[in-house]
């Protein structure tokens, strides 16, 4: 148009002028348009879990009971998913203080039984009991506080290692092990922790004043990579919260982990814990869980990232910093629940077998067949 004469030079030039400032705006509006249909889409999704009415809530005659001893009762226990049948006629008494585990194949129940402990599950009124109470009659929030449950499945948040240990318990709230024994493992913990940082700060001054002796090939390493810092030993024993934080990553064989991370408790795990092996963040789930020091304590097949010697350990901490606490615990592996009190092997929804390592052996029964077939497989492994 311009060369045949219709518009003129400074009119297409205008043209071109408004078109490269128009384009930018309608790019824009693109955009927004399409972060809005996002947002709305998001804001749907955030209401749907805002707005969820839970299943299972405080009846109208719940009310405040007594603080929790942790006995236990299954009385003919019945219990299905829809119409399909899961636990049949379970009836088990369980004292406080005492280690009783579930054993048995895959889709024998183990986990739905004690999913009906914490009420995260919904079993018939009167069929599971606390301290001889039905576990309907006790408030969710008193049940579940009373109550450690670490899962098979381990959710981690994108904080640091310390927060995700002490998920729920707020800086005003009591903490766990108020002995002073273990609070003393806690800050002694934190103290070695802030003295290994103390060294290695020195040990940096000395590499960059040229005063230590070490390879060339390291010193550029060293003197331009500087470590992530780590709170002083004051701030963190500040806090009981920290001491119990230290404590329990203690008792859940995870410090000599802790140690080995850049920053220590204040190391970021990621999404999900992403930056952390299997093991880890099982440990971390059950530092999480005995921070808050429960009257009864659930562990559901969540030592079967670790290995044997870890799993010993774990289990001989658990004991000796609460010997009064009431644990039941779901596995697959017979050298896990081989010291508990009381072993049950369900099959099919139902208790099969019951008693401890040394009669379930005698028995010569499902246990005892489980039994020597992982020692077979652990005889296989160590001459592989």
């Amino acid at each position: 148009m311009a060369v045949a004469g219709e518009i003129t030079a400074g009119a297409f030039t205008s043209f071109i002028l408004y078109l490269q400032r128009m384009i930018w705006y309608l790019i824009a509006l693109g955009y927004v348009v399409n972060l809005y249909q996002r947002g709305t889409a998001s804001l749907k999704r955030f209401n749907a879990v805002l707005e969820a009415v839970p299943s299972i809530k405080d009846s109208a005659d719940t009310h405040e009971q007594p603080k929790i001893k942790g006995s236990i009762e299954f009385r003919h226990l019945t219990f299905a998913y829809d119409d399909k049948p899961v636990l049949s006629d379970i009836d088990l008494k369980i004292d406080a203080g005492k280690t009783v585990a579930f054993v048995g194949r895959t889709g024998s129940g183990k986990s739905t039984l004690v999913s009906l402990v914490p009420r995260l599950l919904d079993a018939p009124d009167g069929s599971v009991l606390v301290d001889g109470i039905p576990v309907r009659q006790f408030p969710i929030d008193q049940l579940r506080r009373s109550i450690g449950f670490v899962p098979q499945e381990t959710f981690l948040f994108s904080d640091t290692l310390a927060e995700n240990i002490a998920m729920g318990v707020g800086f005003g709230d009591a903490v766990a092990f108020s002995d002073a024994e273990t609070r003393g493992k806690g800050d002694a913990e934190l103290a070695r922790l802030s003295d290994a940082a103390t060294a290695e700060g020195e040990e940096t001054k000395k590499v960059r004043a040229g005063k230590m002796d070490i390879p060339d090939r390291l010193v550029s390493s060293v003197t331009t990579s500087p470590r992530p810092s780590v709170p002083a030993s004051p701030n963190i024993t500040a806090s009981p919260r920290h001491i119990s934080v230290a404590a329990a990553a203690d008792v859940a064989g995870l410090a000599s982990d802790v140690r080995a991370f850049p920053n220590q408790y204040e190391q970021l795990v990621g999404e999900r814990g992403i930056t952390l092996s299997g093991g880890q963040k099982q440990r971390t789930a059950i530092a999480r869980a005995v921070m808050r020091d429960p009257r009864i304590l659930i562990l559901d097949d969540s030592l079967s990232a670790v290995d044997t010697y870890t799993e010993e350990r774990i289990l001989r901490n658990l004991r000796d910093v609460r010997a009064d606490r009431t644990t039941l615990i779901v596995s697959h592996r017979v050298s896990t629940i081989r010291d508990a009190d009381l072993i049950c092997v369900l099959d099919q929804g139902r208790i099969i077998e019951r008693g401890t390592h040394e009669e379930l052996l005698k028995l010569d029964g499902e246990y005892a067949d489980l039994y020597e077939r992982q020692l077979l497989e652990e005889e296989l492994e160590a001459t592989d």
